[in-house]
């Protein structure tokens, strides 16, 4: 029960993203002991390399509960030049009860932001940043709008419909914050932005985008699920200066098995047509992707991945006479085995060759796919208090590079 509220709690304060491709903020009833409050202060301070310290401020305002909530933002990042530092967001959303539940919101920002938020989220960011040097994302500024429709079908599944006006903006290549807390991290450098490619830049421009998204979701426990299974999908159109299709869908699987064993599966697919700009491709390689590669090791406007999680509960360490280490009753062990590719449709030079009048290939077309291709990391996760704190280690299977070590909260999958 502890472990169940500490969930809720968290992840009431946990931010979310606004345009990550295969996540989108789905619109969950709230949680709290004691009623909601006419007006509240909160934050969500993060660390960055392209940032530093970004300091948050925000403003919740509500004049009648569940009906009309008012939210303004501030972020001030501390390590880039005054003219990029301060950025905002405000926003408006209206509860409407049809019976079902529909939210009506409109969005206004000037903002920082990555379309890598499914990998982890900002909270483990930060930590890995401040703590290990390492930045597991890429960045760059957009200014705009958003408005929404969200509307709740039985309590546990949402069809939302977005319409959004963006205009981004390049962010510096090389970090503007290089440190850490710990000297052992201090060697380390971080990536440039983005990390790994430099020839797939990050392009300026304006752009109009229209979302349909949908969750099914029938797990037994939307915070730390143990049975069912849960599809989102998302398809997305952008006209103006970008002109795009793309197709983003994740299918998760929950079972119990034996005792408090269990067993998680995922498989994520992804395409977007007409994509030469960095903010519109996948990376995979990575915490949340190929556990045992480089962050976004693989790079492209196509996407297959696939996980397999299975964790023993009590039945391996608990066995072992180490009870005298402090807490030794909370830790388990699980396996794991990560897989997929990200890749071109037209091929590796694909970018550079791409015609002024767009492509052939069309959202479905995988052709390019081969599972000679398909890379593999198979790993160890020590878990704490069932996955509220989890450490994986993970080793890619073709001889190259070390053990990749990442840290998440929450048991996130």
């Amino acid at each position: 029960m502890r472990k169940k509220i500490f969930g809720l709690i968290i992840c009431s304060i946990l931010p979310v993203s606004l345009m990550a491709q295969f996540k989108f903020e789905r619109k969950n009833d709230s949680f709290a002991f004691e009623p909601a409050k006419k007006i509240s202060f909160y934050s969500k301070t993060r660390f960055n390399r392209v940032e530093g310290l970004s300091l948050h401020a925000g403003l919740k305002f509500q004049p009648l509960k569940n009906d009309l909530i008012f939210k303004s933002e501030l972020w001030y990042g501390a390590s880039i030049t005054a003219k990029e530092a301060l950025r905002y967001q405000f926003s408006v959303e209206k509860d409407i009860n049809i019976p079902s539940r529909l939210a009506v919101g409109v969005r206004f920002f000037d903002k920082i932001a990555s379309a890598d938020d499914w990998v982890n989220t900002d909270y483990e960011n930060s930590l890995a940043g401040l703590f290990a040097h390492r930045d597991y994302r890429d960045w760059f500024g957009k200014k705009g709008f958003l408005g929404y429709l969200d509307l709740r079908i039985g309590e546990t599944h949402t069809l939302r419909t977005e319409v959004s006006r963006i205009d981004y903006e390049i962010l510096n290549i090389l970090p503007n914050a290089d440190w850490s807390l710990f000297s052992f991290a201090h060697d380390r450098k971080f990536a440039p932005n983005s990390m790994r490619h430099p020839f797939l830049n990050f392009a300026e421009g304006a752009e109009t985008t229209f979302r349909l998204l949908g969750v099914f979701d029938k797990r037994d426990n939307p915070v730390f699920p143990t049975s069912g299974w849960l599809f989102e999908g998302i398809f997305e159109k952008t006209s103006g200066d970008f002109k795009t299709k793309g197709l983003f869908a994740t299918l998760k699987y929950f079972r119990p098995l034996f005792g408090n064993q269990r067993l998680q599966a995922k498989i994520m697919l992804g395409s977007r047509t007409d994509a030469t700009a960095a903010q519109h491709l996948m990376g995979l390689g990575g915490p949340g992707s190929l556990r045992g590669f480089e962050p976004k090791e693989f790079f492209g406007d196509r996407l297959l991945h696939g996980a397999v999680n299975y964790y023993f509960g009590g039945a391996v360490l608990q066995n072992l006479p180490l009870g005298f280490i402090p807490f030794w009753d909370t830790f388990s062990l699980g396996l794991f085995t990560d897989m997929g590719n990200a890749w071109f449709a037209g091929g590796p030079a694909y970018p550079s060759q791409l015609p002024a009048n767009g492509n052939s290939y069309g959202l479905l077309d995988f052709s390019k796919f081969s599972t000679d291709a398909v890379h593999v990391s198979p790993g160890i996760s020590l878990l704490i208090a069932e996955g509220l704190i989890r450490v994986d280690f993970a080793k890619q299977t073709d001889g190259r590079g070390g053990w990749q070590i990442y840290f998440h909260l929450l048991d996130k999958f």
